[in-house]
């Protein structure tokens, strides 16, 4: 006898379901666990050479999935594949060299900034331009993309504004730093725009009405980095007057001050209470944000020899950092210990997960 087919109901249909997107998340934890163990345990294999710059300085990189872009003081910016190792396109307009950039989440545009006082926008798919913004009356130094389509400049002409990049359009002009405007950050569910200048100050701002909700003052030289915990309310900000400053944004507060560096910091990272930072003087610090103190200062005769230009702080627990001394180094900042070094034969300048 023939039974009848079999049609699952609603909840064998919804535990397949459950299933299945418990086995991608169990997937992704593995993944992630091997490539943590890998960087502890295993060998850097070689390194790749992409050449093309010439001898133009690279002011500016980003990588997103198998395309790394990079900007350049030779006007141009040049898209990449890792995979390949081999240039994809050029994008030429701008008529100064190029600052910051950013790539969209989506993966569609290329945003660049240049001393031509320009934003572009380019497609990531052929390089090819699709709106100029034109406003800014200085070199446009930071960017900040926050959604798929909207973004917020600062420029050296004091000001900031913000952008939608499909349309072309101009939505916003914020006025009140009094001088070069350095590093922009923005905080997507409240709206609030957190900018950093060479006027000593941190301001935050409201997207909707373009006005300063708060002016944070206590550095004594130009801010030159930001960093944004928009959950937390937090924002942590690096200055030329060697500390660094951690501000409760909802009320204009200092929280602590960090002292210790003896140089700019030229990279900070932060996860949870935990904040790695690096410097001109070679050392890594790490701190806790709520108390000031400094946990941890990785140097000594595993340490890099010269100015640390950047660090990227991965989840696991492990920083990696690159100096001018040509090397990379992997550092366990919960224990406070060296891992390993690499130091290839050209000398490197960016470091990203």
């Amino acid at each position: 006898r023939t039974s009848p087919p079999h049609h699952p109901g609603p909840s064998f249909c919804l535990s397949l379901s459950y299933i299945y997107s418990r086995s991608v998340w169990k997937a992704t934890y593995l993944r992630r666990c091997r490539i943590a163990a890998n960087w502890r345990r295993l060998p850097i294999g070689g390194s790749m050479v992409l050449r093309g710059h010439e001898e133009h300085v690279i002011t500016c990189l980003q990588i997103q999935g198998d395309m790394l872009v990079t900007g350049s003081d030779d006007n141009t910016l040049r898209v990449w594949s890792i995979e390949q190792g081999k240039l994809l396109f050029t994008l030429v307009g701008h008529a100064g060299g190029v600052w910051t950039s950013q790539l969209s989440t989506d993966g569609k545009y290329i945003i660049s900034g240049s001393t031509d006082r320009t934003v572009k926008v380019w497609s990531a798919k052929d390089g090819s331009l699709i709106h100029t913004l034109h406003g800014h009356t200085s070199t446009v130094r930071c960017m900040s993309l926050f959604s798929i389509c909207r973004l917020v400049s600062g420029s050296r002409d004091t000001t900031l504004r913000a952008w939608n990049i499909e349309t072309g359009m101009c939505e916003q002009y914020l006025t009140g730093h009094v001088a070069a405007v350095r590093c922009v950050q923005f905080d997507l569910d409240d709206g609030r725009i957190v900018s950093g200048a060479y006027d000593f100050t941190v301001k935050v701002w409201d997207f909707e009405t373009g006005i300063c909700i708060h002016t944070l003052n206590g550095h004594t030289n130009r801010v030159y980095s930001l960093l944004l915990d928009a959950r937390r309310n937090i924002v942590v900000s690096g200055s030329l007057d060697t500390t660094i400053r951690v501000w409760d944004i909802s009320n204009g507060t200092c929280i602590s001050v960090l002292s210790g560096h003896h140089s700019l910091t030229s990279g900070m990272q932060l996860r949870g209470d935990i904040l790695v930072s690096c410097n001109a003087d070679s050392d890594v610090r790490v701190w806790n944000i709520r108390d000031g103190s400094c946990m941890y200062r990785l140097h000594g005769p595993n340490g890099h020899t010269s100015a640390i230009t950047s660090l990227q702080f991965l989840d696991n627990g492990i920083v990696v950092t690159s100096g001018d001394d040509g090397a990379v180094k992997l550092w366990d900042v919960i224990k406070g210990r060296f891992l390993v070094f690499w130091n290839p034969l050209e000398e490197l300048c960016c470091v990203n997960r």
